[in-house]
């Protein structure tokens, strides 16, 4: 039996990672915004969907490492997860506000140039022993669900 931690990373693959995007120029065109200045302060990360798709695969890279340094220690797990939350917890609200805006397939667009690392850490997430141990572990799933957004 899944837990939600488990079905929580299997959606955000399949979502990120599903059917492969039409290169640029083919299917439908997509509006690019005007460059900001350089004195300008960046947009809010929900806006700057380029920078949201590569601090999330950072996120799950950085997941990847939580997971091989804890194994099976669900404790261990959550806390390197809460630390996460510390470092990303922008991520997991800009991408939250993405998907309630009907964004998802923007932020699939945008998360194309990493494809295959995103593809390769929600694989190794997915597999872990710590995800096999601690899936149903409520302190564990908490922390996982808390980071990456709970299960659709």
């Amino acid at each position: 039996m899944q837990g939600p931690a488990v079905a929580t990373c299997l959606a955000l693959a399949i979502a990120a990672c599903g059917a492969r995007t039409p290169a640029p120029g083919q299917g439908s065109a997509a509006a690019v915004p005007d460059a900001p200045s350089a004195d300008a302060a960046p947009p809010p990360l929900d806006r700057d969907l380029p920078r949201l798709a590569r601090l999330g695969v950072t996120l799950f890279e950085e997941i990847v490492k939580v997971f091989d340094q804890a194994g099976e220690d669900c404790s261990a797990a959550a806390a390197g997860l809460d630390q996460l939350r510390t470092r990303y917890g922008e991520v997991t609200v800009a991408n939250a506000q993405v998907l309630r805006e009907g964004r998802a397939m923007e932020l699939k667009l945008a998360l194309r140039p990493y494809d295959d690392r995103f593809e390769a850490a929600a694989k190794a997430i997915a597999s872990s022993k710590t995800m096999r141990a601690c899936a149903m572990d409520g302190t564990f799933a908490r922390a996982f669900d808390a980071l990456v957004g709970p299960p659709p």
